[in-house]
């Protein structure tokens, strides 16, 4: 019986080393940084940069970069990881990492395997203006970023806040909006699917004006409403005056959106 014993408390004491050992000696960098790209799926694809192991199942990475086919969308940089490895025993990936992104903080909680991948994403103080998406989407400006993103099985939503906003120039499809003014914009948008946007709340507040935006994208196909509230207290009469058309009453100004973008 003691000799039983023994060999229960060796084996506790020796299994934990041994699968620490297997993680950190045994399974190649390549491999695990090309499991971690595997979560990418067509059209989105992430790539790993200088990913190392570290002790008791974590990892750290110069960098990891996600694109939407080939337009960066995220950058992650200075990335310190770890992984679950009892979840592996479930036949599932559960990684949660840290980083800086673009001047802020990033972190996200990532579950893969049988056929399904969630993840939860937070990130705070983004600086705008170093957020290369942004910029081919036609949006030159300054504000700090942080919301949150959470996907599961293809469908995503993301909740975000813009804070102390200048807005420089905005390719606005042939709409007219007085953007110069704004400050802090927050939004609520869902991923429906694969090249479907539903726009749930986007609103923008600034010096005397207020607009709200909603509606849908689907295949760059956008189908929106623009609601512009301005205060009498707004300075920019004349920017008022090339939207007087969209007027429904004072104070009141209804723009639609439907074309290609």
């Amino acid at each position: 019986m003691k000799r039983f014993v023994l060999i229960i408390l060796i084996l506790s004491a020796v299994l934990p080393l041994a699968i620490v050992g297997v993680w950190y000696w045994g399974i190649p960098d390549d491999y695990v940084s090309s499991r971690i790209e595997g979560l990418g799926s067509a059209p989105v694809s992430i790539k790993v940069v200088g990913f190392a192991k570290a002790p008791f199942f974590s990892f750290r990475a110069d960098r990891i970069i996600v694109k939407r086919d080939s337009e960066e969308i995220l950058s992650i940089g200075d990335l310190a990881g770890s992984l679950r490895p009892f979840e592996l025993l479930k036949g599932r990936v559960v990684i949660h990492i840290t980083g800086n992104s673009y001047g802020g903080k990033f972190t996200a909680l990532i579950t893969a395997g049988k056929g399904m991948t969630d993840m939860s994403m937070y990130f705070s103080r983004l600086d705008i203006s170093r957020i290369s998406y942004a910029r081919k989407s036609g949006f030159s400006g300054d504000g700090e970023l942080s919301g949150s993103f959470k996907y599961v099985n293809g469908k995503g939503s993301i909740k975000f806040e813009i804070d102390h906003m200048i807005i420089r120039s905005f390719r606005n499809y042939g709409a007219i909006v007085p953007l110069k003014d704004f400050n802090n914009v927050r939004g609520m948008i869902d991923l429906v699917s694969a090249g479907n946007f539903r726009i749930k709340s986007l609103a923008l507040q600034g010096r005397g004006i207020y607009i709200r935006l909603k509606g849908s994208i689907v295949n760059s196909l956008a189908d929106l409403e623009v609601e512009v509230m301005p205060e009498p207290s707004f300075p920019d009469k004349s920017l008022l005056m090339l939207i007087d058309r969209y007027r429904i009453s004072n104070g009141y100004y209804r723009i639609p959106i439907k074309r290609h973008l």
